[in-house]
């Protein structure tokens, strides 16, 4: 059966990346979207598939971050 709604979504890419297209990552962006979840995309330059250097710390970063705004309870 098609989903009905997604949880909170990060997409992080590589514009460079020549394995998954980015494209794809944009498709997901909208699959999202069509069931009112409003991705965050996070996409960096001068990296190819694998993030290398500051394009990885940068990347770790805003997972973590996502993870915490994502994850934090609401006040009571």
């Amino acid at each position: 059966p098609h989903p009905h709604r997604m949880p909170p979504l990060l997409i992080i890419h590589s514009r460079g990346d020549e394995i998954v297209p980015l494209s794809d990552a944009l498709h997901l962006a909208d699959i999202a979207r069509s069931l009112k979840t409003e991705p965050v995309i996070e996409l960096y330059d001068g990296t190819d598939h694998v993030l290398m250097g500051a394009a990885a710390i940068a990347a770790n970063a805003r997972v973590d971050d996502f993870l915490a705004d994502a994850l934090r309870l609401p006040d009571p």
